[in-house]
């Protein structure tokens, strides 16, 4: 099990890197709390390093700062793409718990020795793979040599990356829709998509069935 405070000096580095980006933006805790659509209060917990922000929260705070996740984790603050829906957010949860139970997989580790190399209980890495529980992005940054992905193997890989030959072969109005800054977080969620097999989308199809599910019978 590792040592907790190497975790916990990181989180406090972030935490600052954010703050950072924040103010040389020019932005409140409370225009990123509304952003984000969560409160001012947990925007300064993430900044004071005081809990850890799950990936999709991350990317969410770096477009919005026009600082890549890339960029905070080294300490820099670059332009970056538009900010991802909540809604968009909320299916990256699923789809990174599903990516992370197939790198996991993959490499041949059980949920015990992945919750004792991260210092969690071993219930959470089920959560994580199930998203029933937003996993920490410092978690998939330290996991990334265990299981041979790198973090950005868990980012969604903005369209604008995709060459420009490639779209010319597309119909019109398929163009048009790939070109619409206001469209990213939905092509994002579709790369993301197009890269799982077959049976994992249809385990995120029937938990988002049952999401929908439950709030229609608590609606």
């Amino acid at each position: 099990m590792i040592n907790p405070n190497p975790m916990a000096i990181r989180r406090r580095i972030l935490g600052v890197t954010l703050r950072q980006a924040r103010q040389s933006e020019g932005r409140t805790k409370k225009d990123v709390a509304s952003a984000l659509g969560c409160s001012p209060e947990q925007i300064a917990h993430y900044e004071r390093g005081e809990e850890d922000i799950p990936l999709p929260e991350l990317e969410a705070l770096a477009t919005y700062l026009r600082a890549p996740v890339a960029a905070l984790l080294a300490g820099k603050l670059t332009p970056s793409a538009p900010l991802p829906s909540p809604e968009a957010r909320r299916l990256l949860h699923r789809i990174i718990g599903a990516s992370l139970r197939k790198a996991r997989l993959g490499a041949s580790k059980s949920e015990e020795e992945i919750a004792a190399y991260l210092g969690c209980a071993v219930e959470e890495i089920g959560q994580f793979e199930r998203g029933l529980k937003p996993i920490p992005a410092l978690y998939l940054d330290r996991l990334g040599p265990e299981l041979g992905i790198p973090l950005k193997g868990f980012l969604a890989s903005p369209p604008e990356e995709t060459p420009a030959p490639l779209l010319q072969h597309l119909p019109a109005e398929a163009r048009e829709f790939t070109e619409n800054p206001d469209h990213l977080p939905y092509l994002r969620v579709a790369m993301a998509l197009s890269l799982m097999a077959p049976e994992q989308i249809g385990q995120v199809g029937r938990a988002l069935a049952a999401v929908q599910d439950g709030e229609s019978e608590t609606g």
